[in-house]
């Protein structure tokens, strides 16, 4: 606890990043993928063999950008520093232990940036939807990668939003979120479009079990419709002894090549 505290404390980030409770998360993430990393060991190889795979349909060189890099477990790292001449990381945060695992190599650039261009807008209590157009005049960008991010867009907003006194009720909470996803595959869509590989890799729905008796699914796409993914996978992120009592969760995960 300590040493997340210091972690917390000492790390630079944008203030919204700490407001909105992203550094908390990557704190206390690092801290869960050290006691699960025998329950997640799965899902990284396979989303680091789907993300590998799709990248090898671009030729080599330009650029590289992950969306929603975090803590890069399940990114292919030494497959992308080989195809690409740079590869950009761009979440909220990054974290000094982040940019040690990737060896502080040339070729990686850290960016943190606000990929749905809301979070200005919902730490002043109002809730809108912009469409990101960030690096779509770059050329050099050949490959795009969404690394599991999609779903979780709307998640920290939610959760700080909930702590609030707002008027927002519960069907422009979930327009709103809805909003976001569509915002994202678009963006997605567009790169596809200026020529780029994209690499989709996002939660289908999370399931949440106790005593091995399904308690809850939810529909991580919040109702939108979406193609059948090239390939899906089980994400057991949080085994027996994570959550509260006999509880687990267990994200199904799809993968998409564009």
């Amino acid at each position: 606890m300590i040493a997340e505290l210091l972690t917390w404390l000492t790390t630079d980030c944008a203030p919204q990043a700490r407001k909105l409770g992203y550094l908390y998360e990557a704190v206390a993430m690092q801290a869960r993928i050290k006691r699960c990393a025998q329950a997640w060991k799965s899902h990284c190889e396979q989303a680091q063999t789907f993300a590998t795979n799709c990248m090898h349909r671009q030729e080599k060189g330009g650029i590289a950008v992950v969306f929603g890099s975090g803590l890069g477990v399940d990114l292919p790292k030494a497959a992308l520093l080989e195809q690409f001449d740079e590869v950009w990381l761009v979440d909220m945060v990054h974290l000094r232990s982040t940019k040690k695992a990737w060896g502080y190599h040339h070729k990686v650039r850290f960016i943190e940036h606000d990929v749905t261009g809301t979070l200005n807008d919902v730490v002043k209590g109002s809730l809108t939807t912009i469409q990101p157009q960030q690096w779509l005049d770059n050329a050099d960008i050949r490959f795009v990668f969404s690394a599991n991010i999609l779903g979780q867009l709307p998640v920290q907003p939610l959760a700080w939003l909930a702590n609030q006194v707002t008027t927002h009720d519960d069907e422009q909470l979930i327009l709103w979120s809805r909003g976001l996803l569509q915002a994202h595959l678009t963006y997605l869509h567009a790169f596809k479009k200026c020529g780029a590989v994209v690499c989709l890799i996002a939660d289908l729905e999370w399931q949440y079990h106790e005593n091995n008796k399904l308690l809850q699914s939810i529909d991580a796409w919040r109702g939108l419709e979406h193609a059948t993914p090239d390939a899906s996978w089980e994400w057991r992120i949080a085994p027996r002894g994570e959550l509260h009592g006999n509880r687990t969760q267990t994200n199904w995960v799809g993968g998409w090549c564009w």
